[in-house]
């Protein structure tokens, strides 16, 4: 099975990087689909996105990811994010919870950062399934 090299990088430094057969990632123009081989291409991801790689173990790794970009050169994606969290840190219930009592003094950062993070366990939970 084709693999290529993925990396998610955010301004905290490196998130995760291994082999993945496919990517999913949210651009501001919707979902995209990445496998090996693709032609180059640049995206920017959107402001709430969620990043899915597949492993050549057949696993599902989801990240919640905050801006960025994404860059693809045939065999090697990469994630440039604001903020990127592997969403196998975070439950949904809890996510909720923090959403509905947020302060209304909280930034709009908190705030799109929380809900990254809730779309990130959705699509982990569904992706477990």
């Amino acid at each position: 099975m084709a693999t290529m090299d993925v990396a998610i990088v955010s301004i905290d430094g490196s998130i995760w990087s291994g082999e993945g057969t496919s990517v999913t990632g949210t651009t501001v123009n919707g979902e995209m689909g990445i496998l090996p081989g693709r032609q180059p291409i640049l995206a920017e991801m959107a402001e709430v996105g969620v990043v899915t790689v597949r492993t050549d173990d057949d696993d599902y790794l989801v990240f919640a990811v905050t801006g960025g970009l994404l860059s693809c050169t045939g065999d090697r994606v990469t994630i440039i994010a604001e903020h990127a969290y592997p969403a196998e840190d975070f439950s949904e219930a809890e996510l909720r919870q923090e959403l509905e009592s947020l302060p209304d003094t909280a930034t709009e950062q908190e705030k799109v950062i929380l809900q990254a993070k809730l779309r990130a366990a959705q699509r982990l939970s569904h992706a477990q399934g």
